[in-house]
């Protein structure tokens, strides 16, 4: 008798599981997507003097906060799509704090009258690479970017098209913090190659 119990409490648990872990892919997530700026060795001389503002367009086919989406079964690459996994914020405005934090980190002045950085933003999602047993979440951030003149926004000091990629491997769950990790490093790649660029720096002195 005491088999007989220990079997369904077994089976009540396996079904638990199987609930949950199904259930879970119909419920909605968000995915805390965060930034991690440059460190620099000493700041660019004379931007202490030079004032820039960042615009944010939003050139998305989707233009919700929808970044990624889960699936039945991660490890099926024929999984269908099930619930949204939307960012924590408006992701324009992830993407202008962003770049902003990295402006003020390299000394310059966020205001009017100087500068003005175009962001149009094309793309910023992260999808799902199934495996055997675990899957991979991989984002993809691109972005064009325009210096111009405040005063005269007809003068384009400088353009360039900005692509990053973030890999968090070993996923179990097509859960959002798994999605978050990788639209954070995706994120700060571009970003990264963006302020590594100095004819970017160059263009906001001129």
């Amino acid at each position: 008798m005491n088999d007989f119990f220990r079997v369904c409490s077994w089976i009540n648990l396996i079904v638990l599981l199987i609930l949950l872990t199904g259930g879970c892919a119909y419920i909605s997530e968000k995915a805390p997507i965060g930034y991690g700026p440059r460190t620099f060795s000493s700041p660019i001389a004379g931007v202490n003097r030079v004032r820039v503002r960042v615009v944010v367009m939003d050139e998305r086919s989707d233009k919700s906060d929808k970044v990624s989406h889960k699936s039945e079964v991660l490890s099926d690459p024929s999984s269908k799509e099930t619930a949204m996994i939307t960012a924590t914020r408006s992701v324009p405005m992830t993407v202008c704090r962003a770049l902003e934090r990295e402006l003020e980190n390299s000394g310059y002045i966020l205001g009017t009258g100087g500068a003005v950085v175009q962001v149009k933003l094309e793309r910023f999602y992260n999808e799902w690479v199934t495996g055997f047993f675990f899957g991979s979440a991989v984002a993809n951030f691109r972005m064009t970017v325009t210096v111009l003149s405040d005063k005269d926004t007809a003068k384009q000091f400088y353009v360039t098209s900005i692509n990053g990629t973030g890999i968090h491997k070993n996923c179990q769950l097509a859960s959002g913090a798994n999605a978050g990790m990788a639209l954070t490093s995706a994120l700060t790649q571009g970003m990264h190659r963006l302020m590594g660029d100095s004819r970017f720096s160059a263009s906001i002195m001129e």
